[in-house]
């Protein structure tokens, strides 16, 4: 943006930090018949950033039937995690913005309990 100042221009540059929420804290759900849970998160910032999901530290593979990454609506990511199994799905999921201006994460820990 440039601002003009009598005879005088400047040069303003702004930068927006990375914003991120996660709408799902602490999920503790029941496991009944293998149903699929959405983990969601809200992100925001200048330039637009760019969303990892990662499962223990491990980025969540897209290419694979077990998940899905729907990035459809403006700010906000959505990790489905399909058929939940009590022993192989629990752990941390962490959603992770990052741009030219720096990075940031949240952590959803999703506990599942049999039925």
């Amino acid at each position: 943006m440039t601002t003009h100042n009598h005879d005088n221009t400047f040069d303003i540059t702004m930068t927006t930090q990375i914003t991120l929420t996660t709408v799902n804290h602490d999920i503790s759900l029941k496991l009944i018949s293998y149903n699929s849970r959405s983990l969601v998160c809200i992100v925001g910032g200048n330039p637009k950033p760019v969303i990892t999901w990662r499962r223990n530290n491990v980025q969540v593979p897209e290419d694979i039937a077990k998940y899905t990454i729907d990035n459809s609506v403006e700010g906000q990511s959505t990790l489905i995690v399909h058929s939940v199994d009590k022993n192989s799905d629990v752990g941390d999921y962490i959603c992770e913005g990052e741009n030219r201006i720096g990075k940031t994460k949240e952590t959803i820990e999703l506990i599942v309990v049999a039925a």
